[in-house]
């Protein structure tokens, strides 16, 4: 499984790359059953509610699905030629794609996208947003972390993580604390610089 999101205590849904489904549960995990079986290799699940719900994959392009009847009918729209690494949705409406090294946000549900930002070169790994105005990514062969203080219109470079090989997720718990998993180089082990920044905003990481 690649993804897994929990919208309360019993209901909860999880995409995997290898197979192409995504399952349903309604018993807290205890059992799970298909709601989608495609050919597109999902990379990230979310729900707004027990309803409302997006999936991105990827097939020969990124690629979006949306539910809004809890898993029970499913569309989809190719967003573009990369990878949809990750989906996030603030409410019904406003949400977020991470399509190869391009950002794309939907304001009318996962209808439509708009491309506000591509990184020139390595793929966005993953991003995260405290608020609708503030939000990080991260650069998955580059190391580099952008930075949006305007909900996703601009993006600017706060930093490029220590040598590794591969960013993997990206966290922030606040607008001051967040973390990043990475692989090592010459090993396959991860460690998460976390970023606890004082006076100069997320310039600072310790390994973990």
């Amino acid at each position: 499984m690649q993804s897994i999101h929990f919208v309360d205590s019993s209901i909860g849904y999880c995409a995997a790359r290898v197979g192409y489904t995504i399952y349903k549960t309604t018993s807290g995990g205890n059992a799970w059953f298909t709601v989608l079986s495609t050919f597109k290799a999902f990379e990230s699940i979310y729900f707004i509610d027990s309803l409302k719900g997006w999936a991105s994959g990827t097939y020969n392009g990124a690629w979006v699905f949306r539910t809004t009847n809890g898993g029970i009918s499913w569309d989809s729209v190719m967003v573009n030629t990369g990878a949809g690494n990750h989906v996030y949705f603030f409410n019904s409406q406003t949400g977020w794609v991470a399509a190869g090294g391009s950002m794309f946000r939907s304001t009318d549900g996962g209808v439509s996208w708009t491309e506000f930002f591509n990184s020139g070169g390595g793929d966005i790994a993953e991003f995260s947003f405290v608020n609708q105005n503030i939000g990080w990514l991260v650069i998955l062969e580059n190391w580099q972390v952008y930075k949006t203080t305007n909900g996703g219109i601009n993006w600017v470079v706060m930093d490029t993580l220590p040598d590794c090989f591969n960013a993997h997720s990206i966290y922030f718990s606040s607008i001051n604390t967040g973390w990043v998993s990475k692989s090592a180089r010459r090993s396959t082990r991860r460690f998460l610089p976390r970023c606890t920044p004082a006076k100069r905003a997320h310039r600072r990481w310790a390994v973990f």
